[in-house]
């Protein structure tokens, strides 16, 4: 990502800039996405696994919380979830 520029400097309108500055944070979610769920070793909604197609409750009812630093490493975390009749 470090090849990545805008050429057009005006601060009006720039829509290369907004442009670009969506990709950089797409990227980082993408990376976020793919990380915290890389992990976890079960299937749940849009997070479907050919290689693990069933639920596992019992293992992973918790939140994922993913954090990616300015060089693109992910540092995967969890919570707990509270579950509320």
């Amino acid at each position: 990502m470090d090849d990545i520029g805008v050429a057009d400097r005006s601060l009006i309108w720039n829509s290369d800039l907004i442009e670009t500055l969506e990709f950089d944070n797409l990227i980082v979610q993408a990376i976020a996405t793919v990380e915290g769920q890389m992990p976890v070793k079960k299937s749940r909604g849009g997070h479907a696994r050919e290689d693990f197609p069933e639920r596992d409750d019992e293992e992973w009812m918790k939140h994922t919380l993913a954090y990616v630093d300015a060089k693109g490493k992910a540092t995967i975390g969890y919570r707990g979830c509270t579950i509320t009749p």
